[in-house]
């Protein structure tokens, strides 16, 4: 029996089509491995290290704060004398290196309030170690004894209009009153903080979220501060 070249050729189309369903439908019921969706040539991506904030207290941290403040001592633009002049107060750290940040040390026992050194270390390379930022304030001729009392502090913020920050359009405003107005300290501001010499002030807390600071020695509002992150 002999059959149309025609005929054959649209046999052999059904044929194949019919293998390659069947090819497929297999595929679909057995998963590939997932090493298949990989290139074979390209090497898995390294993950960096994921930095930790640590207490710079932490015995596991006692080298790495004892580089930053031999750096720091050494650096002439930080002005530090000793370490009794400096407080470790954060440590974030990887896997190779770590960023030692320190406060000026109180004086006479009042919070030098705004006065920050960073400092990098590198723990396979010091030669790549360096200092980043700050430097010490002497305070010796500081007046700390406060010609203002706290609550002549406080009773120059009732009064005071308050706008609050908003992620779209105007804040809200509003005016403080003696219910609004809660504890103070005495703090240090050294300059930075719109201001151009070091002052002690009153660190008086309005509500949950402001600080207000009022010079010790004359009265005058000194700074701002609204924590509220918007």
């Amino acid at each position: 029996m002999h059959y149309k070249p025609s005929f054959i050729i649209f046999f052999s189309f059904l044929v194949l089509i019919s293998a390659i369903g069947y090819v497929a439908w297999n595929q679909r019921k057995t998963p590939l491995p997932a090493a298949s969706f990989s290139s074979p040539t390209t090497a898995p991506a390294t993950p960096l290290p994921t930095p930790s904030e640590d207490d710079p207290t932490n015995p596991a941290n006692a080298s790495w704060v004892a580089q930053a403040e031999k750096l720091l001592l050494d650096t002439p633009q930080a002005q530090v004398a000793n370490s009794n002049q400096i407080v470790p107060w954060r440590v974030v750290k990887s896997q190779t290196d770590a960023y030692i940040y320190f406060h000026q040390a109180p004086y006479d026992g009042i919070v030098v309030e705004n006065n920050e050194f960073g400092v990098q270390i590198f723990a396979n390379d010091p030669a790549r170690s360096h200092f980043m930022y700050g430097r010490y304030y002497d305070l010796s001729n500081m007046p700390i004894q406060p010609a203002v009392t706290m609550e002549q502090a406080k009773a120059k913020l009732i009064g005071k209009i308050f706008t609050e920050c908003a992620f779209a359009g105007p804040g809200i405003s509003w005016t403080a009153t003696s219910q609004d107005i809660g504890n103070g300290s005495l703090a240090v501001l050294v300059p930075g903080y719109q201001i151009t010499t070091s002052t002690l002030t009153w660190k008086i807390q309005v509500r949950t979220s402001w600080y207000v600071y009022i010079d010790a020695i004359t009265g005058k509002e000194v700074f701002t501060e609204n924590q509220t992150v918007c």
